[in-house]
This record gives C-alpha cells, structure tokens and sequence, in this order.
C-alpha cells in the first residue's frame, strides 16, 4: 500500500508539473511567422513598407499611367492643324481635269482646344494618384490582415499546447482516481475543440498569405510572412485638421476638382466653336478645251455651326454637375475622414486595453487557477475557463490590431498624409 500511496503522490506530481508548465511566448510578445509545411522553403518576410512599394506595379496604376499618356498625346494631336482635305476630279466626256485642297484654320477654337486637352492630362494625373491610393490601401490592409492571422495562428498553437498538456495531466491523475471521469472527458474534449480552431487559424493565415501574394504579383503559392517591427498603434493627430485636409486633400476630391476643371474647360471650347469656322480652299482645272492654259483658283470656305447653341447647353449642364459633384466629394471625404479616425482612435484604445490590462489579468488568473487546481480548491471547469479567457484575450488583441491597421490604412487614404 505504501508503494502504491508513494507512486499516486508522483503522478500527483507529474500532473501538476503539466499543468505549471510556463505557456510559450505569445503573439504579444513576437512577430508570427507563416506556417510553413516540413520540406517547403522559408516564407518571404515582407515589411509593410516593401508591401506598400508595390503598388506601384499594380495593374491599375499600369492602367491609369497608360491613360495619363493618351492623354498627353492628346495635347499634342489638340496644338495641330486640322485634317487637310485634297480633291481631284476628271470628267467622262472631256479632258477637264481639276485638284483642289482644302486647309482648314485653327481660329476660332486652338487655344480652348488646347486647354480642354491640358485639362484632360491633369485629370489623367488624378486619375493615377487615386489608382494609387487604392492600391496602398488595399495593400496595406493584406499586409495586417496577414499580421493578425499570424498572431492568431500562434494564440491557437499556444492554446492548444497548454489544452493538450492539461488533457494529459488530468488523465493521469484519473489513472490514479484522484479527478472523476467527467473531468478526463472535458479535458480530452476541450482539447479536441481547440485543435479544430487551430486547423481553422493555419488556414485563415494562408489565406491572408494568398491575398497578400496576389496584391503583391509575387509568384502563386509563394509562402510570406509579415516582417517587424510591427507599427504600433500611436495617437491620432486632431480630428479637425483632419477633416480639413480630406476636404482638399483626398485623392478623391483632387480627382473630382480635376473632372470639374475639365468639364469647364470644355465648356469654354463649345462656346468658342459657336463661331463660324473659316477654312482656305487653292486649287486648279487644266486640260478645259474651252480655255487655254490653266485655271488657279483660292478660295475662303466658311462652316456655320447650326448645332452650336445645343452643344454648349450640353457642355454647361455637364460643367454645373460635375462641380455639384465637387461638393458631394469633399462632404464624402469629410465623412469618411471622420469615420476613419473614430475607428483608429477606437481599436487603437482597445488595443492598448487589451494589452495593458486585459492580457496581463488573463495570464495571472490563468497561473492562479493551474496553483488552485493543482491544491484541489478548484475543479477542472474552472482551469479550462481561466485557459479560455487567455486564449480569447491573445485573439482580442489580434482582432483589436487588425481594426486598427485597416482604419489607419483608410484614414492615410481619406487625408492622402503618409506620415499618420
């Protein structure tokens, strides 16, 4: 009896050695790699500000950089001479034949035409600056998307290692009869369950990888990682000086402000070709058996523009919509600066909360609870709760990380300011 008495107090032992084992450094206090399969390379480690560099390659600022320079050509086709219009004719029943050129003038309208197609080049350049701006945002949020998946991945990882070193424990103090068999159940079944949302972590991280990829044009299937140090939530600068700035600012407004300009411009082009446009006709006919010799003519032609009137109504009502449009945009960018900041001051507070508070309260009761549960003033319910709670509060802090990452992407673009 002795023997058995002094081989139970051992497992006794061994158990509460399980459950004391310190947990492994969370995602709090590291960067999280990608998980990578045995075999497969190491992932790429990418800073948010090599994810950022990116864009510049992005399809739509390919595009948009190919349309700024359409748009430059029409500069120059706008400063040319109209198209020439040369004739020649001949006749069935005589010899008459005759050639005429037709040399259209640039009055009444180069110089509007010029600055409509000046106009149409700078919204091409805002146009490019907002496909910019897109793509940094959308590459900035893949970039902390991957960083909290990361993060998450890691808590599941530590969650599940903790929930399988309690489920071992417990059953071999169950072995010795010192815990019922309900507690050797829940044990093994909470295992269980956290290792299905650990399979459910690895895979939501590849699938941040996948997207980060993609942004990026890496090669399909190239494993990443985000690379720190990772930014940290800091305060905010003054809500209305940044409304203010969106108002101007904002590659939307600028884009818009560059639309309107050029709708004004075009405008002042239908105006100017209400006037009738004038146009040199020189020619000559030769081989007349009525006449000697041949006979030059020149000539002015003049083209009146009946549609005129209608045309410039058309131009002005497409110029006083798209400064009403103007307006709309800067009150939209005014919102969503204001939206952006409420939400990075929101999850930048939580994040801070959590980590000051939340995850340091978490990790004491966690010890705490193992101590009582090992002393039997507390059963297997509780220390399962108390290993929740820290795993729920390392997965807050990951959600509260990745708000504030994709509002503070959303507040750079609103207030086109890099330096937030």
């Amino acid at each position: 009896m002795k023997c058995r008495a002094g081989r139970g107090s051992i497992l006794i032992v061994l158990g509460a050695g399980l459950l004391l084992q310190p947990a492994p450094a969370t995602a709090a206090d590291q960067a999280i790699p990608a998980a990578a399969e045995p075999g497969a390379p190491s992932p790429r480690a990418i800073t948010l500000e090599e994810a950022v560099a990116s864009a510049d390659s992005a399809p739509g600022i390919v595009a948009a950089r190919a349309g700024e320079q359409a748009a430059e050509a029409e500069v120059r086709v706008a400063g040319l001479l109209p198209d020439l219009e040369a004739s020649f004719t001949t006749n069935s029943v005589t010899a008459r034949e005759s050639a005429s050129l037709l040399v259209p003038l640039p009055w009444p309208a180069r110089g509007p035409r010029v600055a409509a197609a000046r106009a149409g080049l700078a919204t091409a350049g805002r146009a490019r600056d907002e496909a910019r701006a897109a793509a940094r945002q959308a590459l900035r949020v893949a970039w902390f998307t991957l960083a909290a998946a990361g993060e998450r991945a890691q808590a599941a990882s530590d969650r599940e290692a903790r929930s399988r070193r309690n489920a071992d424990a417990v059953a071999a103090l169950y072995q010795e009869g010192r815990v019922a068999r309900l507690d050797q159940v829940r044990a093994e079944a909470e295992a269980a369950l956290i290792a299905s949302e650990r399979a459910s972590a690895d895979e939501a991280l590849r699938s941040a990888g996948a997207a980060l990829v993609t942004l990026m044009g890496l090669p399909t299937g190239r494993a990443v990682t985000t690379a720190g140090p990772l930014p940290t939530p800091g305060p905010e600068p003054p809500l209305d000086e940044l409304v203010a700035r969106a108002r101007d600012e904002s590659p939307a407004v600028r884009l818009q402000a560059a639309e309107a300009e050029a709708a004004g411009a075009q405008w002042r082009l239908a105006r100017r070709l209400r006037a009738p446009g004038l146009g040199l006709n020189v020619g000559a006919d030769w081989s007349d058996p009525t006449q000697p010799g041949t006979n030059k003519f020149a000539g002015l032609n003049i083209s009146i523009p009946i549609a005129g009137p209608a045309s410039t109504a058309v131009a002005l009502g497409e110029r006083d919509r798209q400064t009403a449009l103007l307006e709309q945009a800067r009150r939209e960018a005014a919102i969503d600066a204001g939206t952006a900041w409420g939400a990075t001051r929101g999850s930048r507070m939580r994040f801070e909360a959590i980590v000051k508070d939340v995850l340091p309260a978490a990790r004491q009761a966690a010890d705490l609870t193992r101590l009582a549960y090992k002393e039997g003033k507390v059963d297997i319910f509780r220390l399962l709760d108390a290993e929740r709670l820290l795993s729920e509060a390392e997965a807050a802090r990951a959600d509260a990380y990745e708000a504030w990452g994709t509002a503070h992407a959303a507040l750079i673009r609103a207030t086109a300011r890099e330096d937030l």
